[in-house]
This record gives C-alpha cells, structure tokens and sequence, in this order.
C-alpha cells in the first residue's frame, strides 16, 4: 500500500469528525448530567416520592384516635383514646404486618405507628406523653409506648390492645390557651398522623 493510498484512506476516516464530534459532545455532557442528577437523588427518594405522591390513608385501618383537650394547671392536657374498631387483638407487630399488606402505595408503605405533633405556626412543645396505667389495666385493654423526637414530635406505638377495646393516653403540653370544652377540637395544638388518617 503506498503512501498516496494510505493518506486518502485517513483522510477519508476522518472526514466529517468534526460535525461528528459536535453532535456526540452534547449527547456524552447530557448523559453524564442525567446520570449525576439520578445518583444525586437516590438518597432523597423517599422525601420526593412523599412529595410528589403524598401517601393515602389506609380506609380499612383498624385503629381510630380521638382526642379530647382539657387543662391542667393552667396547661393544654389531652386525653388520647386509641380504639380498636377490629375483631382482633393487635400489637405492634400485627399492626406493622398490616400496614405493610394493605398501603395504597406498596413501594413507600404508611408507619404502623401515631405521630404526635405540635401543629405547624404553634410555639408550644409536648413534655410528656404517658399510658393511663389506671384506665387501660382496669379491663387489661392494652399499653401503649412513647418515644420523644424532638420537643414538638412524639412517636406513639401501641404494644398492644385487645378487640374493640379502648386505649387511653394522656398528653401534656406547654400550650396556655384557654379550653371552653372536652369537645374544643379547635383549640387542640396538637394533630395526629397515622395509617389511617392524615
């Protein structure tokens, strides 16, 4: 092969890389951005998927809460009454089995258990939540468990609770406001998120 031939053959390899390369460019940074910005999110996954696709309640949840709010020197107490609408004794256990069967949205299952917390715009904190011993051993209804997140976020879990029983616990808050009523839900600075409401 001479020389001629083989400098025409280049020539003709390369001949229009540079069109090439200026398409090719834009497509490789696109990619590599995309991939970046995935990667970026995983970790976030949860947070965008509850953002972009809120989490429905379970219509079928066998627990219902109440709350009736009174005072308690010169404080906001609540009187939380967990009941059991199932024909079934549950426990934490069984309520994470069924969160996790009956979720709207499989891949980013509701918590089995009750988030107490002090409603957005309220400068108030929870300083307690106890199981009303009392109440609640007096037919052996059930216990309850709580565990502080942070000044204003509780977490409930129920250990257990026998069928259509009724759990009482009591929740004490820094919260001043005036209660007219046991039925004053309006002046109630705390809200409830679980399974089966939000």
């Amino acid at each position: 092969m001479t020389l001629s031939v083989l400098t025409t053959k280049l020539r003709t390899f390369f001949s229009g890389w540079e069109a090439k390369e200026k398409i090719a460019r834009p497509v490789v940074v696109n990619l590599t951005t995309a991939l970046l910005v995935f990667l970026a999110a995983l970790p976030f996954k949860t947070t965008i998927q509850g953002f972009f696709n809120p989490s429905r309640p379970i219509t079928s949840y066998p627990l219902y809460c109440h709350m009736e709010p009174y005072k308690e020197d010169d404080k906001v107490a609540v009187d939380l009454f967990v009941i059991n609408e199932s024909d079934d004794s549950l426990s934490d256990l069984k309520l994470l089995e069924f969160v996790q069967q009956h979720s709207p949205d499989r891949s980013n299952p509701l918590t089995h258990k009750i988030e107490v917390r002090i409603k957005p715009g309220f400068e108030s904190k929870i300083e307690s939540i106890t199981n009303d011993a009392s109440y609640n051993e007096q037919g052996k209804i059930g216990k309850a468990s709580a565990e502080k997140k942070t000044d204003q976020d509780w977490i409930l879990t129920i250990d257990e609770i026998k069928r259509r029983a009724m759990l009482k616990v009591k929740i004490l808050t820094t919260d001043e406001k005036t209660i007219t009523s046991r039925s004053d839900y309006g002046s109630l600075p705390i809200e409830l998120i679980y399974a089966g409401r939000h």
